[in-house]
C-alpha cells in the first residue's frame, strides 16, 4: 500500500465502513484481496466497482491527485478486509 502524508479523516472512515458493510460477500472479498495484493491492473477494476456507489464515487472524484486517490482506495481495501474477516468470524 502507498504511504500517504494525509490520513483518512473520521467522515471518510465512516463513509468507507458504510460502503463496505453494503457490499455483497463476493464483492467484499474481491475488493479486500485485490487492493491488498497490489496488482496494478486491479485498481482499475476496483475503481469500476466503486463508481457503482454514488457516495463513494463522488468522494473518490474529490481526490487531489494520484497519491490521494491511492490513499482513498487503500482505505477502502483496508476496511473491506476488516469487514470480510468480521463476516467470516460470524459464520463460524
Amino acid at each position: 500500500m502507498v504511504q500517504s502524508k494525509r490520513k483518512l479523516v473520521k467522515s471518510e472512515i465512516s463513509l468507507i465502513k458504510e460502503y463496505c458493510s453494503r457490499l455483497s460477500d463476493e464483492d467484499l472479498q474481491t475488493v479486500a484481496v485485490m487492493l491488498r495484493d497490489e496488482f496494478a491492473s486491479d485498481i482499475y477494476v476496483a475503481l469500476e466497482m466503486f463508481q457503482k456507489d454514488v457516495q463513494v464515487d463522488r468522494w473518490l472524484a474529490q481526490s487531489t491527485g494520484n497519491e490521494d486517490l491511492r490513499m482513498r482506495a487503500d482505505g477502502i481495501g483496508e476496511f473491506a478486509f476488516m469487514e470480510m474477516n468480521s463476516r467470516l468470524s460470524k459464520k463460524k
